[in-house]
């Protein structure tokens, strides 16, 4: 019978958990290996061109520049200080590159490794929220999510950011149930390094803070001491996230005269929404596209020098976008309600770009549909110890669709989403035993 044979599988894990872990690890690596076998890693892969040249300037002592003029026009050879990068990843790979002679193979193995963290780190924050077996499905589900499968074979910070998204909600939860400084302090420096590797993390972060503090104790204690003990957690987490940060931010206020954590806002926020002023404007905005629309903002503009820096040309988009956007509120409502499409199932993106269809879009689509509708039950069944995990999605969510989304933006948040679904797995497993018991029993009882 069904029943018996599902007992069995379950005592073996549930005897072997660090061995089904291992197993589900060189899953993950074979995964990783079979993409590679027929997307090797070049500079055109993805997101590479995008990195590969501030990399480089690191790796070599040139300094922390590059010039990208289908962002910004007025980048030269006297304008190439530049921060619309994160500064974790390019350090990362700039040591590697440098060390390597430039081995895009060993950046590979470097991502290949972050990613195999990833599957440990989305297995630990499942097993804290639930148990064993459940992390185990959790991880499994993260060695075969093919959109993180097919980064390994590019550079950029997006795993990464990913690994500390996942590893800082793990110290996030741990804190609280440890009241542990060190968990706090550790879950906010990895969300700060998150961060340096994908500025939204910020938001998140944001979200955390705000999470901790608790007003009705504040309004209840009277003393001094009473309250500063109920907001040491979030001095302790909030402390170590602006520490980790601090660096960055200082060393572009130093350079652009701004606090800044990424030049790049602003350019997102004008290319993906300046066509709010015309009647085609529920559609994803491709490079070639977005540096027509920039020229013409450029030209439009006769009070421009001709020497603007990263900082002040994204002032100017993102002031041109936020004009735009309020003079069409109900029209960037709805583009912001298309985007969220784009994000979760990269709807339009590929469209955009004229990319030909390929073997991996329909199975792709089909665990976003999956792991979201599973993830839907797993949060009806652990609201409210979730909340950290669902608030982080939400705001991941919403910070993409006010401004740009595809599907590679949404793998920061899927590690989460893959800690629900597979809570909700769980409760689907267990509805399914009841139901196969009550079989067994219908066939015996008519035999």
């Amino acid at each position: 019978m069904v029943t018996p044979v599902l007992k069995q599988v379950d005592k073996r894990i549930s005897r072997q958990p660090l061995r089904t872990l291992v197993t589900i690890l060189f899953l993950a690596l074979a995964t990783s290996l079979i993409w590679l076998s027929r997307n090797a890693p070049k500079f055109k892969s993805g997101e590479t061109p995008h990195w590969w040249p501030v990399i480089l300037n690191v790796a070599y002592g040139r300094g922390y520049v590059a010039c990208f003029p289908e962002n910004f026009p007025f980048c030269s050879s006297g304008n190439q200080v530049t921060a619309q990068r994160e500064p974790v990843p390019v350090l990362l790979f700039a040591a590697v590159a440098r060390l390597t002679q430039e081995s895009f193979w060993t950046i590979t193995a470097v991502e290949i490794i972050i990613n195999l963290m990833i599957v440990v780190g989305v297995y630990l924050l499942t097993r804290q929220l639930s148990d064993e077996r459940v992390g185990l499905l959790a991880a499994l589900f993260w060695a075969v999510y093919l959109p993180a499968i097919r980064l390994v074979s590019q550079v950029s910070g997006d795993l990464l950011a990913t690994l500390g998204m996942v590893w800082g909600i793990y110290f996030f939860l741990r804190a609280r149930q440890t009241t542990s400084a060190w968990d706090r302090v550790a879950a906010g420096i990895i969300i700060g390094m998150a961060t340096l590797s994908r500025s939204v993390i910020i938001a998140v972060a944001g979200a955390l803070i705000v999470s901790l503090i608790s007003w009705k104790q504040l309004i209840r204690y009277r003393s001094a001491t009473a309250i500063a003990e109920s907001l040491l957690p979030l001095a302790l987490f909030a402390g170590s996230f602006t520490l980790t940060l601090l660096p960055w931010v200082v060393r572009n206020y130093v350079m652009f005269g701004e606090p800044l954590i990424t030049t790049l806002s602003g350019y997102n926020l004008y290319r993906h929404n300046y066509i709010l002023l015309t009647d085609n404007y529920l559609r994803y905005v491709n490079g070639d596209e977005a540096l027509v629309a920039i020229k013409t903002l450029v030209a439009r503009h006769p009070d421009l020098q001709g020497d603007e820096n990263e900082a002040q040309m994204d002032a100017l988009y993102r002031s041109e976008a936020i004009r735009i956007i309020l003079s069409e509120p109900v029209r960037y409502a709805t583009l912001s309600a298309y985007r969220f499409f784009a994000l979760w199932f990269d709807v339009g993106v590929s469209q955009a770009y004229g990319a030909p269809p390929t073997i991996l879009d329909k199975p792709i689509i089909a665990q976003q549909v999956i792991f979201l509708t599973l993830a839907l039950l797993g949060l009806w069944q652990s609201w409210p110890r979730t909340w950290p995990l669902v608030t982080s999605i939400a705001v991941v969510t919403l910070m993409y669709i006010a401004v740009n989304s595809r599907l590679r933006y949404a793998i920061i948040a899927m590690p989460l989403v893959v800690v629900l679904a597979a809570i909700g797995a769980l409760w689907l497993t267990r509805i399914a035993k009841k139901l196969f018991s009550l079989n067994d029993r219908w066939q015996i009882l008519w035999n």
